[in-house]
């Protein structure tokens, strides 16, 4: 987490967009939590007989069903309208706070002395200023809200289903610090693999501007094959890794969901059982089930969250080596204004000894 506070830093000027975006985020997830609600009393409304309400108000069972509709209707509506506000702010966001890396990887590359640039390859520098950056990008677009709206998700409902019925909401949630533990395992293991597939991706930019900048000797000496069999062999080995993240994917995201889809069968038999006995109407079930189903969306976009953090913690710790690298030339504070300086002497004596 060292590394993401650092690159917080880059967020020091946008955080009242940032702000903007985490409100219409908690607009959208409060207005998507209402839905639910409206739907289950809708049914015990048209399976009621005779006077019915909405919410606490008593009224007629037709006036009740209408009004449960005009809530769905309304909520959606405002739901759409702050999830394109959530998400248009935080690609806002994003995008300048690449733009500032960017040109801080610039600025540092441009102080550097050339004893650094005898090490350093440019198909490495060239990685880290395009992918790795793009890779921070989607954190501050997709991932850095994403995380906060799936713990908000799963505090608020995990809330109204303890208020529904404490007994059948603990045995639905009993499932969650074992689905947490999942998700720290799988970063855990997944991390350094995306180190490996970021640094092969560096390696590989290397290889092809080498042979570019050399094509000549290449084709001189007709070592085209030769060239061909090394680009393939870093190209094999990238995609071998890539493929080794693919599959720890496709294992862990079904098991995931397949955990989060046990408690389903909790709850139709508990609260079925609460249903015959007459102490939960049908509509209380059908909220269950509902939220239940909301639950797992951000549970099942924690693994790609956490796919996401992994990336950009390798991502981050490459990009700041390079903000870290300190130049093996020191200047002094005032050498600028001295090399002006010294310029402008020596271009005065070059005029006046040529008039």
């Amino acid at each position: 987490m060292k590394i993401i506070l650092r690159l917080l830093v880059f967020v020091r000027n946008r955080w009242g967009w940032l702000a903007l975006a985490f409100g219409c985020l908690v607009a959208s997830t409060g207005f998507a939590m209402i839905i639910p609600r409206m739907l289950g009393d809708g049914v015990d409304t048209a399976l009621r007989v005779g006077e019915s309400g909405f919410m606490w108000w008593p009224v007629a069972r037709e006036t009740a069903i209408w009004l449960v509709a005009g809530t769905i209707i309304v909520s959606s509506t405002l739901r759409g309208v702050s999830e394109y506000g959530q998400q248009y702010l935080s690609e806002v966001v994003s995008q300048k706070v690449s733009y500032d890396i960017r040109n801080a990887i610039y600025d540092r590359l441009q102080r550097l002395s050339f004893a650094y640039y005898d090490q350093a390859q440019t198909g490495q520098l060239m990685s880290r200023a395009t992918v790795d950056v793009e890779a921070i990008r989607m954190f501050f677009g997709m991932g850095l809200l994403g995380i906060v709206q799936a713990l908000i998700m799963v505090v608020g409902i995990s809330i109204i289903l303890l208020l529904m019925d404490w007994r059948l909401a603990l045995m639905t949630m009993a499932f969650l610090p074992f689905i947490g533990w999942i998700a720290y395992k799988f970063s855990s293991h997944i991390r350094p693999m995306w180190l490996r597939i970021q640094e092969q991706l560096a390696v590989l930019g290397t290889r092809l501007q080498e042979s570019l900048t050399g094509i000549r000797i290449v084709k001189s000496f007709s070592r085209e094959k030769e060239e061909g069999q090394k680009f393939a062999t870093q190209a094999t080995v990238l995609y071998n890794e890539q493929m080794g993240i693919a599959r720890q994917m496709a294992h862990n995201m079904p098991f995931m969901m397949l955990i989060m889809g046990l408690p389903t069968i909790l709850i139709f038999w508990y609260g079925g059982r609460e249903v015959i006995a007459g102490t939960m109407t049908i509509g209380n079930l059908l909220q269950f089930i509902l939220y239940v189903g909301m639950m797992v969306m951000p549970v099942r976009r924690m693994g790609m969250m956490v796919n996401l953090l992994s990336r950009t913690v390798s991502a981050g710790q490459r990009i700041l080596e390079i903000l870290d690298t300190e130049s093996a030339v020191r200047e002094k504070p005032d050498a600028i204004e001295l090399g002006r300086l010294k310029g402008e002497v020596i271009f005065e004596e070059v005029n006046f000894s040529y008039n």
